[in-house]
């Protein structure tokens, strides 16, 4: 499958169980509930942080525009001979 949606398929899901445990299969070996817990915490967190960052930059980057190339020959009111800005309905 596409790695994008096993990531996607993946996202927030407990760790897989540890089955060597006989009495508690569901737990892994040698953690415990609140360290689970405070692990898939600091988890979330870090993608959170991460998304804002990424979403900083691009922000950022559409402030900033980017040169396509090409020159501009005319001038706005070359293109408005009225020197009003046109308003399309």
């Amino acid at each position: 499958m596409h790695h994008a949606y096993e990531q996607a398929k993946s996202y927030r899901q407990p760790p897989p169980a540890d089955d060597s445990q006989g009495e508690n299969p569901g737990r892994a070996a040698g953690s415990s509930i609140s360290g689970l817990l405070a692990e898939q915490i600091e988890l979330l967190v870090g993608e959170d942080e991460a998304y804002e960052r990424a979403q900083r930059r691009a922000l950022a980057l559409m402030d900033k525009g980017f040169h396509m190339g090409g020159v501009i020959r005319a001038t706005r009111d070359e293109w408005h001979p009225c020197g009003k800005s046109v308003r399309w309905v």
